[in-house]
């Protein structure tokens, strides 16, 4: 909804995994996911016969650009290993999108000594919308998990 993704419209899914979200997406919409395990890819594949699926790393995404109306990511960014690669991620899902990104599940703060925090900040810098995750689950004004949304609209710029 946040999206307003329409039926028919195209969706890419960086960090697809076995396809937990993508069964919403079973009908009605062109689906094609990306993950850089090949062992989970299989197991989408076994899952959902008709979805797309390729093992990529989200950082150089095999697509051309402005390929999908919507592009989207949950649950990835606290698994990158660093600032440089998460821009190339930005980058790249920016790229590859005509409409709209949405990145969720992000986090404010680490939650583990190993996840990694990029700044609300810098997206809000480059156009992203702020909004509470589902899983944030404390009760103040600041945010300890959210999500990221940008319309990219007719100005496909990667930043």
């Amino acid at each position: 909804e946040l999206m307003q993704i329409q039926k028919y419209e195209s969706i890419l899914e960086v960090a697809c995994g076995a396809g937990f979200l993508a069964r919403e997406f079973q009908e009605h919409y062109k689906y094609v996911g990306v993950d850089y395990s090949e062992s989970i890819i299989d197991k989408h594949k076994k899952m959902f016969p008709d979805h797309e699926v390729y093992v990529a790393e989200a950082n150089s995404l095999p697509f051309d650009d402005a390929s999908f109306d919507n592009v989207f990511c949950f649950g990835l960014f606290q698994y990158l290993p660093n600032k440089k690669y998460a821009d190339q991620v930005l980058s790249e899902i920016q790229r590859v999108a005509k409409k709209t990104v949405f990145l969720g599940d992000l986090k404010n703060e680490k939650t583990r000594t190993e996840h990694f925090v990029y700044s609300v900040d810098k997206l809000k810098n480059q156009g992203y919308e702020i909004s509470s995750c589902l899983y944030d689950y404390k009760n103040s004004s600041s945010l300890v998990r959210f999500n990221a949304m940008r319309n990219i609209g007719d100005n496909n710029e990667a930043s």
